[in-house]
């Protein structure tokens, strides 16, 4: 009789304790769980917020390096035109002048020795000098545009090569801290 009793208290001492100890462990698990949905919300919008400001940095950063870049082509671009005129033209006046010169020393010379028959060659020497004038300033020409275009296709690469790689260790150094501040906020 002592056995069923005892058996009997303690079926009952348990049934006591375990009712509030399963509803300590729900409480427990319930808040566990909320906490952390807590935490996961927060860190997911901490994570937002700095992929934002990551994106707007980065934004800005390749906005500005594009105008950067921009303004250095147009500055070099507009520099190289502008020693490229200087020397066009001065190309063209001392040719202009050599032929020039030619041509008066050629007239006089010819007015002096050949009055009758002046008019007549005097034509022709014009005729000649303004077709060799043609050719040299297209010769001159043609000879500048494939340096000119040369020139530009070597800085737009040029600056398209600077541009990628300073895009890139933009890129790198902005992955290198959202890991280092993903990896803080993770063990925080």
């Amino acid at each position: 009789m002592k056995r069923i009793v005892l058996a009997t208290l303690s079926v009952l001492a348990l049934t006591a304790t375990a009712t509030p100890t399963l509803a300590l462990s729900d409480r427990f698990d319930a808040e566990r769980q909320q906490t952390m949905n807590k935490l996961n919300d927060r860190f997911n919008q901490e994570r937002q917020d700095i992929l934002n400001k990551l994106n707007d940095r980065f934004d800005k950063s390749y906005r500005d390096n594009l105008n950067s870049l921009n303004q250095r082509f147009d500055q070099e671009r507009q520099e190289t035109l502008n020693a490229l005129n200087p020397r066009f033209d001065k190309s063209y006046r001392d040719n202009l002048n050599s032929l020039n010169q030619r041509f008066d020393q050629e007239r006089q010379e010819t007015l002096n020795a050949l009055n009758p028959r002046f008019d007549q060659e005097r034509q022709e020497t014009l005729n000649s000098l303004n077709q060799r004038f043609d050719q040299e300033r297209q010769e001159t020409l043609n000879a500048l545009n494939p340096r000119f275009d040369q020139s530009y296709r070597d800085n737009l690469n040029s600056l398209n090569q600077r541009f990628d790689q300073e895009r890139q260790e933009t890129l790198n150094a902005l992955n290198s801290r959202f890991d280092q501040s993903y990896q803080q906020n993770l063990y925080s």
